[in-house]
């Protein structure tokens, strides 16, 4: 699994940050590299991620669906990444590095939030992408370009 991870502090008590947190619009600015998305209710949004491969531009259709919320301290995320969308050709053999338009990807977000110092709260984030075979090559090449 490729992991996005990260620790910061914020100024405001947990119960503040999580109501930014639970909103389904906010929690949606939360996946890396979303370019747009649409809310289907208050737990499923739908849209497109995107990234350049040096030059080219790379994008995928997601389904994201928030299976956990634990008020207010926790918030899951599940979803899928439609790739072989983006890179095979439309009713043919595997496309681009041998993959096929139902080549996907899962995506694993959570958000934690902690008592922090000063009455702040402590915010861990961890997105995780899972993939396999020549699909998780892909993936490995994108997010290496994007972790700086």
């Amino acid at each position: 699994m490729i992991k996005i991870e990260d620790e910061f502090d914020v100024p405001c008590p947990p119960s503040e940050a999580w109501r930014l947190i639970e909103d389904v619009n906010r929690f949606a600015t939360c996946i890396p590299t979303l370019i747009e998305y649409r809310i289907v209710d208050d737990t499923h949004i739908e849209g497109r991620v995107g990234v350049r491969l040096g030059l080219v531009p790379v994008s995928s259709r997601i389904s994201i669906d928030i299976v956990e919320r634990s008020a207010p301290r926790c918030i899951k995320a599940l979803g899928v990444s439609y790739l072989g969308e983006a890179v095979a050709k439309p009713g043919s053999k595997p496309g681009a590095a041998g993959l096929s338009r139902d080549s996907v990807g899962t995506l694993d977000i959570h958000i934690d939030l902690r008592d922090g110092e000063g009455g702040g709260t402590r915010v861990k984030y961890v997105a995780g992408v899972e993939a396999e075979g020549r699909l998780r090559r892909i993936y490995e090449m994108l997010i290496k370009t994007k972790v700086p």
